[in-house]
């Protein structure tokens, strides 16, 4: 998921940094980084390289002066709830780690090498955001029924009260949460025609 859509459907979510933010599929740990981020004052892709840099009429100074001004709404000084990002697989956990280190946020995102069906969601209200594999890029679609049904009893166990995001390029699949969505927003990852779902969870 780029860095610009992950940051678009966390603002869809309303998150204030008043309540716990865990994400049980992480993957690279986009969703929790652009979160952070944009708490934090960092706008999306701040440290990217674009392509428009090389166009024949782009103008550094007037990029250079709106990067300074981006820099100086940086606000490093707030305190947030628990961040935390679930990944089973142990060299994708490693580079979620990496990428959380490389935005500077280690110090308020937790990723824990770990499926998310062994933990235990920190105490008080939160709110769960996913990308799970849909068999489009990642993932077979004849197995990943068990895994959207996992991750629906994993919320009704676990996290009643709380906020369920799932962004879902596969609308068979959705239905293995086993809950009806409060919300649903249309988007593009990337080629794929998407759902960004809201789940109240009971």
């Amino acid at each position: 998921i780029k860095e610009t859509l992950a940051a678009g459907l966390m603002r869809m979510t309303e998150w204030d940094g008043t309540i716990n933010l865990v994400d049980p599929l992480c993957g690279s740990g986009t969703l929790l980084i652009e979160a952070v981020s944009s708490l934090l004052g960092i706008a999306a892709g701040m440290n990217r390289q674009f392509l428009f840099e090389n166009w024949p009429d782009f103008d550094s100074s007037l990029w250079n002066r709106e990067l300074k001004m981006a820099n100086r709404m940086k606000n490093f000084n707030r305190k947030l709830p628990k961040i935390i990002g679930y990944e089973f697989d142990d060299i994708i956990a490693n580079f979620a780690k990496d990428n959380v280190k490389k935005a500077g946020l280690e110090n308020y995102i937790e990723i824990i090498n770990r499926p998310f069906q062994e933990v235990q969601l920190p105490p008080g209200l939160g709110v769960l955001i996913c990308n799970p594999p849909y068999g489009k890029r990642i993932g077979d679609e004849y197995q990943l029924p068990n895994l959207y049904q996992e991750l629906g009893d994993f919320c009704k166990k676990q996290a009643s009260g709380w906020d369920l995001w799932v962004l879902n390029g596969n609308p068979k699949l959705s239905k293995y949460i086993g809950m009806k969505s409060n919300r649903r927003f249309q988007v593009n990852n990337g080629s794929i025609d998407c759902r960004w779902l809201n789940y109240k969870i009971n």
